[in-house]
């Protein structure tokens, strides 16, 4: 049993292709782009190949599928941003790259020396499109600057801009995530005053035709930025009831690199924030957070990695180790109330989704692109790889996406896929069409009671619990309770022994014979309707109520 609050990181849980110039910004020679089915799970796989390096840096669910967005340098070309948008079944409707100004006129000048390198590294809705996000680097100087391209639903360019002529910034500024607001987009990551100086972190506000309404940079530690060349850069951004909460890392005056998380009110002024460092080769980082609402409050998640230095700002092929490491999920308040922190051996996280079921997280396990909960994984590839964004459609499941590293040789491949939950997860009594033929349901009957009909070789229980009138003393439990053959009650008491408080059977697996008993593999998972409500009764008693 561990005792750990954890409890708010829930158990959840072709068309055709148009590639050619707009304006001039716009260009492609062909499509290396593919989409087939998985042979294991019927879900479908797209993998884009390039001679040199492509990466998925953001996938995000639209009305009608999901459009990812990244950086592709396919040799000898240089570095270009990408989009491509792929139907619900995967299939490419569109894809494009977009170079920028500064690139096309040292392509078409046929410059001498470094020609600049374009990537993306998000996107965010926008009326009849979206707004790509991204950077464009000057390898003469070495600094990346912001860059923006407002396109249509089809890709096509409407406007662009870059942070290059910013008048009293940006001699170096790099965007990592953004938010929607009424005034237009919040867009987050790093500034500096000048090349080669330190970076603070940065907020700025963009109004809806690209035009800047206020910007705000904030230093993770009091320093003249011109003295250091140390770099802060906020990771994730996330809106709350009175502002918004960051995730992000900084390098200390030591030289290590610690994580940043960040409470702002509206206009960028700091509330509070929280630094910490956790043991492990290399650098400590807040990579990305998630609102986790619930009907009594109103809490954030914050995922991370000890090790690795995966960034979107990548355009070449990374060292062997860059996946090495270990993961961490942290817990707030909206306040900024660290509530809980719990460690993940060997897995690095790089980024989280909210789903109807809670937050799930996506990285790499062992060097394999990885999808899970704290409790349980969701998937996790058989080949070399890293999980670096997630989005989830209620109809469609979620979709992964990052990079996979090919053996052999020094290419890496933009990545994404499908993971059907749906397929044997579900919540309350189960109704799949398939599971009614063949007889089997799960049924919660109260919090701790489940009832099991069907021919099971096991089926294994996640509980959880407190020791104490204190949310802080939550424990889990996941453990197997024998087989069904035909039906069964199970009660949580009778099965682990008596309980303080509680206890709540969050979810039940099902295992047929021959398949392994282990947490996140069952044939069938099924989610307790009601487990919010169920906690929600157990914290009242601690309020007194």
């Amino acid at each position: 049993m561990t005792i750990v609050d954890r409890r708010d990181f829930l158990l959840t849980t072709a068309g055709a292709v148009t590639i050619g110039s707009v304006a001039g910004r716009v260009g492609g020679t062909g499509s290396k782009t593919e989409t087939k089915p998985t042979e294991e799970d019927r879900q479908w796989e797209w993998r884009r190949s390039d001679d040199g390096f492509s990466s998925v840096s953001d996938v995000r669910c639209v009305d009608d599928g999901f459009l990812l967005v990244g950086t592709v340098r396919d040799l000898p070309s240089p570095a270009r941003g990408f989009a491509t948008k792929l139907t619900r079944n995967g299939v490419v409707e569109w894809e494009r790259q977009y170079a920028s100004a500064d690139q096309r006129e040292a392509l078409e000048e046929d410059v001498i020396g470094p020609i600049p390198e374009d990537g993306f590294a998000f996107s965010l809705p926008a009326d009849d499109g979206h707004l790509l996000v991204g950077w464009t680097y000057y390898d003469n100087t070495a600094v990346y600057v912001g860059r923006l391209v407002r396109v249509d639903d089809d890709g096509r360019v409407q406007w662009e801009r870059s942070f290059v002529d910013l008048e009293d910034a940006s001699g170096y500024s790099y965007l990592a995530d953004g938010v929607v607001t009424e005034d237009g987009f919040l867009l987050c990551g790093i500034e500096s005053p000048g090349i080669l100086l330190g970076g603070g972190g940065w907020l700025v506000s963009v109004a809806t035709d690209g035009s800047i309404n206020w910007f705000r940079r904030i230093p993770a530690t009091e320093r003249d930025l011109a003295e250091t060349a140390r770099q802060d850069v906020f990771t994730g951004i996330v809106p709350t009831a009175d502002g918004y909460v960051l995730s992000g890392h900084f390098e200390s005056e030591s030289g290590d690199e610690r994580a940043w998380v960040v409470g702002v009110d509206e206009r960028g002024a700091v509330r509070w924030q929280d630094q910490f460092a956790l043991e492990g080769r290399g650098p400590t980082r807040a990579t990305d957070v998630e609102l986790n609402e619930t009907a009594a409050r109103e809490d954030v998640l914050v995922v991370g990695s000890v090790g690795p230095r995966l960034d979107a700002r990548d355009f070449q092929t990374l060292p062997d180790d860059t996946l090495e490491g270990d993961g961490f999920v942290a817990g707030y308040t909206a306040g900024g109330d660290r509530r809980w922190l719990e460690e993940r051996a060997d897995t690095p996280l790089f980024g989280a989704t909210r789903t109807p079921r809670g937050v799930v997280a996506g990285g790499a396990r062992n060097g394999r692109g990885w999808v899970g909960t704290l409790e349980r994984p969701f998937f996790e590839a058989d080949f070399r790889s890293v999980v670096t964004s997630l989005c989830d459609d209620e109809n469609d499941g979620l979709v992964a996406a990052g990079r996979r590293f090919d053996d052999g040789d020094d290419d890496t491949d933009a990545w994404a896929r499908s993971i059907d939950e749906k397929r044997k997860r579900h919540s309350g009594k189960s109704d799949d069409a398939a599971d009614r033929s063949e007889g089997r349901t799960v049924e919660y009957l109260d919090c701790e009671t489940v009832r099991v009909t069907g021919t099971f070789a096991d089926v294994l229980l996640h509980v959880v619990w407190w020791t104490e009138a204190d949310e802080a003393t939550v424990g889990t439990i996941s453990e197997p309770v024998g087989g069904v053959d035909g039906e069964r009650t199970i009660s949580a008491s009778e099965a682990f022994g008596p309980f303080e408080y509680g206890p709540i059977v969050e979810a039940t697996e099902v295992f047929e014979a021959g398949t392994s008993v282990v947490p996140g593999s069952g044939d069938l998972v099924v989610e307790n309707p009601d487990a919010g409500t169920c906690r929600d009764a157990v914290l009242e008693q601690f309020d007194g109520g």
